[in-house]
């Protein structure tokens, strides 16, 4: 198989869950290169609140980014993209649900203080951001 090495895109998802098993910084392996020869970007998932990844804020004020983090640490590692996945997303499963009891003017300020805070979280890294999610 030949794989020509082009502007398009080639993502894989890693899961933190892997992730804790690593030390910083991760050791070189075959099975590795043979993984970032095929991958050129990996997600870094930023979920606001969502039941079944690592959400960042499920408990207001309560603000987990340490899976994130490592997902970016990982990536760059690894000399892979980092594209964090999604700093937004408004369908109901995507918004915490202590957000209800805000006005809508408020809850788009958090919305976008959420956002500002995972683009500073991940650095100023050579990034894809996927702004917005269904």
């Amino acid at each position: 198989m030949l794989l020509i090495n082009h502007q398009k895109t080639t993502t894989c998802h890693i899961y933190p869950p892997i992730l804790l098993f690593f030390d910083f910084p991760l050791p070189v392996s075959p099975s590795m290169k043979q993984f970032t020869d095929l991958f050129n970007t990996t997600t870094a998932k930023c979920y606001w609140d969502r039941c079944w990844h690592h959400p960042i804020e499920h408990e207001e004020g309560v603000r987990v980014t340490r899976f994130f983090e490592q997902e970016v640490r990982w990536g760059l590692v690894n000399g892979i993209r980092v594209k964090g996945h999604p700093l937004g997303r408004t369908i109901r499963k995507g918004i915490p649900t202590w957000m209800d009891k805000y006005p809508m003017g408020e809850q788009i300020k958090r919305l976008e203080n959420h956002v500002r805070s995972m683009i500073r979280v991940g650095g100023p890294l050579d990034h894809r951001w996927e702004l917005h999610n269904r």
